[in-house]
């Protein structure tokens, strides 16, 4: 009987990382805390290689090397994620001072981007930023009357990557929404590195199971263990309806951003497919009825809702895009980024429910990057409005200073053109029909004439205002 010769790709972190020279691209895996190669980047960047470019998902997967100023070029789809908030990032401090070269990347075209180096196709047409500030300097081509950009392939020297588990040839098994970008971007690089938790001997992982195929994987390091639960961080959540109803009336007029998530949750319905965004949208889960399919662009369908105690101890590899954690329902299936966004794009999706910076009176929608911001954070939501069979938008209906985010014409930049069917806003729900804005509800206690003094474009009356119901 013939006994194959096992190849062992298990090496020590020094060994994988040792040919990763001064100016190589690498490709780094993680949405959030799952699939995230901490010990591997922490090895590479203190091995102090020189004007490197690292591909990832957000500003996480850049600080390792920001800190060692190792690092040359940062292509990513969330650069500056948490600019809005206020919240410190030293990836956009670097950018303005001249330090490191940002390059702005939706997130579905960067998936495709990996996808089609790992096939070996060198470019694409797709919808997504067409009409935006992505579209400058690209191909355009018209098919079927709508406007496509062309994007060219983006093939790594390196992908470092993580998995739950690997066999000594390479063959990959992850757990729940961590195998995100990581499979994409072992397909796509010359010389993989997978970080594993285990390694089991061959033959003893399950075939069916397997999701990154030892073709693609070159190193294995056996990572430091890190522990599947850890105590939720505090997430204000499902508080009761009549205590929503108190606050509001006590403390404000208008919806609380709870009860704008409750209202949304009636647009959706039994049988649904619905993608939650980022922030205010992914509060929405908590008040779905039954029957309604969540969808998430790092890799879940079905999920259920957010957690809200405290106390409770969760599953650091099951959180939606937003990294906060979700639960398991039945039915519920794990796929990869390429998966998901295929399901994005390819008009799969019923719904999908954002949040809104501006909302114009044609339904162009702006929510992607502040004006005189350098650099911004497209994350999914560009592929979300090209592929979504319907477009809510949630929002306030004012910012800060008192203006009105829904106006005649956007100022912000554009994140893509008439795509908005429906805003629900603190005040009001307004459709976007051909002939402007209508007007459908008002919050308790506010009336149309008070939505129509703080919204720039004309209103339309529907002939059946109501007030909303909970």
């Amino acid at each position: 009987m013939m006994v194959d010769k096992v190849v062992d790709k298990v090496v020590t972190v020094e060994e994988a990382i040792a040919d990763i020279t001064d100016g190589a691209v690498v490709a780094v895996g993680g949405f959030g805390r799952p699939g995230f190669p901490w010990p591997c980047l922490q090895a590479l960047a203190a091995k102090r290689v020189k004007g490197l470019t690292v591909i990832g998902l957000a500003v996480t997967q850049a600080l390792p090397f920001l800190e060692a100023r190792c690092l040359k070029k940062f292509i990513s789809p969330y650069p500056a994620f948490g600019a809005a908030r206020s919240m410190e990032n030293p990836l956009l401090e670097a950018a303005e001072r001249g330090e490191v070269e940002v390059e702005i990347c939706p997130l579905g075209n960067l998936v495709e981007k990996l996808r089609a180096a790992g096939a070996g196709i060198p470019a694409f047409y797709t919808p997504v930023g067409a009409d935006t500030e992505i579209e400058k300097g690209k191909e355009v081509r018209i098919f079927n009357g709508k406007k496509y950009l062309l994007e060219t392939a983006l093939k790594p020297d390196f992908a470092i990557i993580r998995a739950c588990k690997a066999d000594r040839r390479g063959n990959l098994v992850y757990r729940q929404t961590s195998r995100n970008l990581c499979h994409a971007m072992a397909k796509a690089a010359s010389t993989t590195i997978a970080e594993v938790q285990e390694v089991t001997e061959v033959g003893e992982l399950d075939p069916e199971s397997v999701v990154t195929q030892e073709i693609y994987v070159d190193r294995i390091v056996v990572g430091e263990p890190r522990p599947l639960e850890w105590k939720a961080r505090q997430i204000v959540r499902g508080r009761t309806r009549a205590k929503e109803l108190e606050e509001r009336k006590e403390e404000r007029r208008g919806l609380t951003r709870e009860l704008i998530c409750l209202r949304a949750s009636k647009e959706l319905k039994p049988g649904m497919y619905v993608n939650l965004g980022i922030g205010m949208p992914a509060q929405v889960a908590d008040f779905v009825e039954e029957g309604v399919i969540l969808h998430t662009q790092n890799g879940a369908l079905g999920f259920g809702p957010t957690l809200a105690d405290v106390d409770r101890i969760i599953d650091t590899e099951l959180v939606n895009a937003g990294g906060e954690p979700i639960t398991e329902k039945p039915g519920i299936s794990y796929m990869d980024c390429i998966e998901a966004f295929d399901m994005m794009r390819g008009g799969h999706l019923d719904v999908a429910i954002v949040g809104g910076l501006q909302v114009s009176a044609k339904g162009d929608l702006a929510n992607w990057k502040i004006p005189g911001q350098a650099i911004g954070a497209p994350g999914g939501v560009m592929d979300l409005a090209q592929g979504a069979r319907r477009v809510i938008v949630l929002m306030e209906h004012v910012d800060a200073k008192g203006n009105p985010k829904i106006v005649n014409e956007c100022t912000f930049p554009i994140t893509a053109k008439k795509i908005v069917s429906t805003i629900i806003t603190d005040m009001a729900v307004l459709e976007v029909t051909p002939d402007g804005l209508e007007i459908r509800e008002v919050a308790p206690g506010i009336s149309p004439a008070e939505v129509q003094a703080l919204t720039e474009p004309k209103l339309i009356a529907s002939k059946d205002i109501k007030e909303m119901e909970f």
